[in-house]
């Protein structure tokens, strides 16, 4: 089975997820507005990349032709998680 298995970027996978289960909908500021990112769903797919493999910002940068470490750091910093309550 595993010689029939085509290999899958990593980022392609979370698009893809993020696009069928649309999971970044619990993403942005813990104010509940609206996040002040240009794109916010790339930019939180991105970012759970690159913490979500342990990267940093710094490294996946390097990977990623366009963006620039601050704009991943950025994300982290202004977009929490909302936890649903209730």
């Amino acid at each position: 089975m595993a010689d029939r298995l085509e290999p899958v970027n990593i980022l392609d996978a979370l698009a893809d997820t993020e696009s069928w289960l649309n999971w970044t909908r619990s993403f942005g500021p813990l104010s509940g507005h609206d996040a002040k990112l240009g794109e916010p769903r790339p930019r939180y797919v991105t970012a759970s990349f690159c913490y979500g493999c342990n990267l940093g910002p710094t490294q996946t940068s390097r990977s990623l032709a366009g963006l620039d470490r601050r704009q991943i750091a950025w994300v982290k910093g202004a977009a929490h998680h909302r936890a649903e309550i209730g």
